[in-house]
């Protein structure tokens, strides 16, 4: 190799190494570390989730109870004997939100509670949906309309519908007799699926013009490719 490309490729190393070098250092120069705790205003020192919603708040989910934060103050929201809501109390597990806003929080016992974020309390899901006291919900789906579904092991889905004027909430069951919840789905056509271990079901839709689909079949993945939904089944079948 002549001297002048070896010189050349020297110096573009030389200039390489220290910019791996130099880059590190600039960014971890620009990560700033705070630490908050109940004496700043968080509700709990243990924290099981954190949300970052729509309008720029995070929250924080404690064992404690809910925070807001704006990134400056923290507002915690009342739970457990500091509310006459049935069965609201402070362990929250997960955080989210749904397609109007407000924010769903699961506590440790499986329940879920809706913040209503134009009144900013708590819903009383007990007179939303009569049997709520009996109710186990698990892996909750959040639609782009706004509706709420989740899985209730033994008997089917949970559907809460919130009135887009009012937000005032309501809530369904659809049973499925016999089989087991593996996943919900919302596919790109809004279409609600429930995959499980015996066939795929549709919960809601604005096109289809049946109820279930693939029958016999265990449904454990899904996918999609355009507006073609793709299933998956434990015996390794496709399913479009």
């Amino acid at each position: 190799m002549p001297k002048s490309m070896t010189m050349k490729l020297g110096h573009k190393l030389t200039i390489l190494t220290l910019a791996m070098l130099i880059v590190p250092c600039l960014v971890s120069a620009a990560i700033r570390v705070e630490h908050y705790a109940k004496k700043d205003g968080l509700a709990g020192t243990v924290v099981s989730d954190i949300l970052h919603d729509s309008r720029g708040y995070m929250w924080i989910g404690t064992w404690e109870g809910l925070s807001r934060f704006d990134g400056k103050e923290f507002v915690n929201y009342s739970e457990g004997d500091a509310t006459s809501i049935p069965y609201l109390h402070n362990r929250v597990m997960r955080v989210y939100e749904d397609g109007l806003g407000n924010v769903w929080v699961m506590m440790y016992d499986d329940r879920l509670f809706r913040l209503n974020r134009r009144t900013d309390t708590f819903d009383r899901m007990a007179e939303v949906f009569p049997d709520f006291q009996n109710v186990r919900m698990y892996n909750p789906l959040f639609t782009a309309r706004g509706d709420v579904w989740a899985e209730v092991r033994g008997t089917g889905a949970i559907h809460f519908i919130a009135d887009s004027a009012t937000n005032a909430l309501s809530a369904e069951m659809v049973p499925l007799v016999g089989q087991a919840i593996n996943f919900l789905h919302e596919d790109s056509r809004g279409t609600v699926w429930a995959a499980t271990d015996k066939r795929l079901s549709v919960l809601r839709s604005d096109s289809l013009h049946f109820n279930t689909l693939a029958d016999h079949h265990d449904i454990r993945a899904v996918a999609e490719t355009g507006l073609k939904v793709i299933w998956g089944t434990a015996d390794g079948s496709i399913i479009e």
